[in-house]
């Protein structure tokens, strides 16, 4: 619901089978119509643009609640500490807008015994943050777009029940991408937006990885050894990048790769030839305009 007025939440709160609710862009909403919403009997509940900075103290009335979605939103500390009282939460999605306490809010958000799906959106994570994450035993994925620390990929390796990993705009890259390697259960790993350093050093051994897709990277040889690599993969996306042939000829995908989806990428010279050669790999290509046009070979 966008631009909602305090009689519309008086007629929604009479709605007693309500489980799910969107609030957008309310300014003239005030805290005695989230006091209402707070009496529903709600599971998912999604608030954008919600001007009121106490609104947490309102969250922890909601006991059934498994999704909560705050964005861009300005919180009061206090109603941060709230998130931890949500014991039947397991899926939140924050984004907190021009917020002090955003680290504070990660903080409580690994405190969340129930939680299994955590996305972070441009919040920034400290030391204390990130070892509380490290600790969570039943997060099974995680989402972050932001700016890591040197030892976000060390701390997110040792939460081992992790099987979905979603990173994007790394603006300084380390090779401790290698750390993901420790993570035994990771089926789906996506990178978006993500720039290799020179020391960089990818991670082997994913045995359990089932799709692997990388958007607007440094699509470096060396991702095909580590796709060699990786056992059970089956599918690849590849889009917006350039694509060279690998160091060694020999490479192949493992035998259970059944697609590889290509879209807006360019590619060197003898790779087309060279992907022919995979056997009954099936090609995806989508949107392929840049199929013939070489990249500039990496320095």
């Amino acid at each position: 619901m966008n631009h909602a007025k305090d009689s519309d939440i008086t007629t929604l709160s009479k709605c007693k089978s309500l489980t799910k609710l969107t609030l957008e862009a309310c300014p003239q909403i005030r805290d005695q119509s989230i006091a209402l919403v707070s009496q529903l009997r709600l599971k998912s509940l999604h608030l954008k643009k919600i001007n009121i900075a106490h609104i947490g103290e309102y969250l922890k009335n909601l006991t059934r609640l498994k999704k909560l979605h705050l964005d861009s939103l300005c919180l009061s500390e206090k109603s941060i500490e709230t998130l931890v009282e949500l014991t039947t939460l397991n899926h939140l999605a924050i984004n907190l807008y021009h917020n002090h306490h955003t680290s504070k809010s990660i903080q409580n958000a690994a405190s969340c015994p129930a939680l299994k799906r955590l996305v972070i959106d441009y919040i920034e994570i400290d030391e204390q943050a990130l070892e509380l994450l490290s600790k969570h035993k039943g997060l099974t994925e995680l989402q972050y777009r932001g700016d890591p620390t040197k030892k976000f990929c060390k701390k997110i390796a040792n939460i081992s029940t992790l099987t979905k990993l979603q990173i994007s705009s790394f603006q300084i890259a380390h090779k401790a991408i290698i750390d993901l390697s420790k993570l035994p259960l990771l089926r789906t790993l996506t990178l978006f937006d993500f720039v290799l350093d020179r020391a960089f050093a990818l991670p082997a051994n994913l045995n359990a990885l089932r799709k692997l897709k990388l958007t607007h990277i440094d699509f470096e040889p060396e991702w095909w050894q580590m796709i060699s690599q990786c056992p059970n993969l089956k599918v690849i996306f590849l889009q917006k990048l350039n694509i060279w042939l690998p160091k060694n000829a020999s490479t192949k995908p493992p035998q259970s790769l059944k697609s590889l989806f290509l879209t807006n990428v360019k590619v060197a010279k003898g790779v087309e030839e060279w992907l022919s050669t995979w056997g009954q790999l099936k090609l995806q290509n989508k949107e392929f305009s840049a199929w013939y046009q070489n990249p500039k070979s990496p320095s």
